[in-house]
């Protein structure tokens, strides 16, 4: 530029440059000057993305379990060496975290940006449903010795009791033994102090809508579908920040869609009624 600028003086004293052309000469020189900016600017928000994208890399080492509750539907139950996220599938629709070392958690769901943190403890007395709506059974099934077998094509610890029968599968390596604990809070199925993968008891002998005999058959109340490992983002167990806190679990974990078309159906029934 200094060149430019130079190259212009004596140009000047020598001959005068028209009023045009001088023009010209400007105009190139502007140019140049915003064309590099513009290419830094460039350069810079490209950076920035890039780093951004960084950020959000899948980076961890994960446990996928995509899984099935007699009651929740179905879920994605996701862990690693310092966290926890259910992404239920089913009818509900909400999303569970938790993350060491305190292992406090939240619900919350992305359709109403809502959300329930809570302490573990709170999570160990309540649960995400009451006992009334989920049985909370015992943690542990002391039963046969275990024998190994396959689901999901991964191999698994079997136990009888009875006829009472239940699949775990060891925790990974470097794993915190609190994972099961917390599992067990959530779904109230015996794990044995692993993860459960199946779980089914003898099922009731006649159904009392259909009349049919079920003598001799199993309920299965948690299946696992597929086992596998994936890589997930450092923040994938990290509660949202800008969701609306409630002061009740139930309303996070049912839409308000689904909440106010139950009030419209309760309206409906006491017209009836009238």
């Amino acid at each position: 530029m200094n060149c430019f600028k130079e190259w212009l003086r004596l140009t000047w004293q020598k001959r005068p440059l028209r009023p045009a052309v001088l023009a010209k000469l400007l105009f190139f020189q502007v140019k140049f000057l915003l064309g590099s900016s513009i290419l830094w600017l460039a350069i810079v928000f490209q950076c920035a993305q890039a780093l951004a994208a960084g950020a959000d890399k899948p980076t961890l080492k994960a446990l996928k379990l995509s899984q099935i509750h007699y009651y929740f539907g179905d879920c994605d139950t996701v862990i690693a060496s310092n966290g926890l996220r259910i992404n239920n599938r089913g009818s509900m629709k909400f999303c569970l975290v938790a993350k060491a070392p305190k292992w406090d958690f939240c619900v919350f769901r992305d359709d109403d940006k809502t959300c329930f943190p809570q302490s573990l403890k709170w999570l160990s007395e309540n649960g995400i449903v009451n006992d009334f709506i989920v049985m909370n059974r015992e943690k542990d099934v002391k039963g046969e010795k275990a024998k190994n077998a396959k689901i999901c094509n991964t191999t698994v610890k079997h136990i009888e009791k009875g006829k009472i029968k239940l699949d775990i599968l060891p925790l990974p390596a470097g794993f915190s033994a609190q994972l099961p604990t917390i599992l067990h809070y959530i779904y109230k199925i015996p794990n044995n102090g692993e993860l459960a993968i199946r779980y089914s008891k003898p099922a009731v002998k006649k159904d009392w809508l259909s009349g049919e005999d079920r003598t001799g058959r199993q309920k299965i109340l948690f299946d696992t579908v597929k086992i596998e490992e994936v890589l997930v983002p450092k923040n994938y167990f990290d509660a949202p920040l800008n969701y609306r806190k409630l002061l009740s679990i139930q309303e996070v974990l049912v839409s308000k869609e689904r909440r106010d078309a139950t009030v419209d159906l309760d309206e409906i029934f006491l017209i009836k009624k009238k």
